[in-house]
């Protein structure tokens, strides 16, 4: 189902796979409330100071006090940690779900996920089930002012370069797009995480800046937050993810 160029070269890693991200958060959090976790959603912070020996946490609902707070918020890190992080640009990306043709259906299953560099831009993808392909492109993308409202809608251009990239190398596939959807890419000036404690409080640590490739790295980026929050040495290099390198 994908066709290169005769002057790419093109690389396969045997062992690479695809996370269903969905089932990946649920047992995220069914492993997290089995060690004493208690999950709560849709609470949106609306305020956060430090206190003599804690840090208290204001959202729309309620009130919480605690001895360390890890901020991980995305597209909103900014906001939540404004001055202390170094510039983050959001971006907003459109993804592209393109119906297979009923004789390609048997393919997606052995199918790997895809990354084109080409001269219109870099574009990635895999299989989403056995009827469709998700397209999006990893370059380019629109500025995000406001993360709560990332322009919902995409545009005939956004949705015609993931078109063009896939007629062109993806066979198989209806031309054009049964459905997309948003993703907000927040972007460090060198397209590496931030993962530091706040430089005034030792009691906050931030997570941000993932850049778009950030979800799986979850495991290990969550293992690190955690053993610095209890004073263990994580025993990775993870130096270079400071924010002292803008500094």
């Amino acid at each position: 189902m994908l066709t290169f160029p005769d002057n790419h070269d093109v690389v396969l890693d045997a062992d690479a796979g695809i996370l269903a991200v969905e089932e990946c958060v649920s047992q995220y959090i069914k492993l997290a409330k089995r060690h004493g976790a208690d999950a709560k959603f849709n609470e949106q912070l609306v305020a956060w100071e430090s206190r003599q020996n804690s840090i208290r946490i204001t959202t729309q609902r309620s009130t919480y006090n605690a001895d360390h707070v890890v901020f991980a918020g995305g597209a909103w890190s900014a906001g939540i940690l404004s001055g202390i992080l170094p510039e983050l640009n959001v971006l907003r990306k459109v993804q592209c779900w393109y119906r297979v043709q009923s004789g390609f259906q048997q393919h997606p299953a052995e199918m790997p996920a895809f990354f084109f560099e080409t001269s219109t831009g870099a574009f990635y993808g895999m299989p989403s089930g056995s009827e469709q392909l998700k397209v999006a492109r990893h370059s380019g993308g629109a500025h995000v002012l406001d993360p709560s409202n990332p322009n919902a809608s995409a545009t005939d251009d956004e949705r015609q370069s993931c078109t063009e990239f896939a007629m062109t190398h993806l066979r198989g596939i209806a031309g054009k797009p049964t459905r997309t959807s948003n993703c907000l890419y927040t972007l460090t000036p060198d397209g590496h995480f931030l993962i530091d404690r706040h430089p005034d409080n030792h009691r906050i640590l931030f997570a941000a800046g993932f850049s778009g490739h950030g979800f799986k790295f979850a495991s290990v980026v969550g293992r690190i937050l955690a053993d610095q929050v209890v004073g263990v040495d994580p025993g990775l290099a993870i130096r270079f993810l400071s924010a002292e390198r803008f500094q």
